[in-house]
């Protein structure tokens, strides 16, 4: 399953520095499944590796697979 992680940097600049509403970038996970669910310590733990600066998440959601393809 696809999960889609919205994130904004802890130390925001430029025109996002000023308004919340706007998304720095988001990052697409393969996340692992358990009983069919996500294992969320899995997924946070993927995505804080790969992040170079302190970020804090806006939100998280499953991607819908016919977008992604």
């Amino acid at each position: 399953m696809t999960m889609r992680i919205d994130w904004r940097y802890l130390d925001e600049r430029g025109p996002y520095k000023d308004d919340n509403s706007k998304n720095r970038g988001f990052t697409l996970i393969d996340a692992d499944e358990k009983d069919g669910k996500v294992v969320i310590a899995d997924l946070l733990e993927s995505f804080y590796e790969d992040m170079k600066e302190p970020v804090k998440i806006v939100n998280i959601r499953r991607e819908e697979e016919e977008r992604l393809s």
